[in-house]
């Protein structure tokens, strides 16, 4: 594989509040997250008396990972559930680990498809088109008892 991998505007899927979704130039199944350039920005350390005696500890580990930080709690909670029960569950999408791309370090992980080879829709698009029927509230069911059996920690439900 090249040491920088190009992403094109063509190559992109989604945005989200930090990061954009790029498909992956060389491997059909798997995405690339690259942080947004209007959030790579690290803050300054504020002066505030009250700030600096009681949100140290924050303040230490948010400047240790910066806006990367989202990805570290990832990456540590992909661990602590093959610790848990010695898997991968099914819900995990596959992480592939880091990559340089033109748009800066990315997360690559697997790409999950509808059956038509098409990123998989959010629920959120999916009760907009099929609206909530008993099989996808059995589907959602099933998914959040696999959820709880390995004890996962969830941040973005979409």
């Amino acid at each position: 594989m090249p040491g920088v991998i190009t992403l094109h505007d063509d190559h992109f899927v989604a945005r989200g509040g930090k990061r954009k979704v790029f498909h992956h130039p060389l491997l059909p199944d798997r995405l690339i997250k690259v942080m947004r350039s209007d959030r790579v920005a690290r803050p300054k350390p504020s002066k505030d008396t009250f700030l600096r005696r009681f949100a140290r500890p924050l303040w230490r580990e948010y400047r240790r990972f910066g806006p990367y930080q989202e990805w570290y709690r990832e990456h540590e909670e992909y661990i602590s559930i093959i610790n848990r029960i010695g898997r991968i569950p099914d819900f995990v999408a596959g992480y592939h680990g880091f990559v340089e791309t033109n748009r800066g370090p990315g997360l690559v992980v697997e790409k999950i498809t509808d059956p038509d080879g098409r990123v998989a829709p959010t629920l959120r698009n999916v009760l907009h088109w099929q609206g909530q029927g008993e099989p996808l509230a059995t589907l959602v069911e099933e998914f959040f008892d696999e959820v709880v059996e390995a004890e996962a920690i969830l941040k973005d439900m979409r």
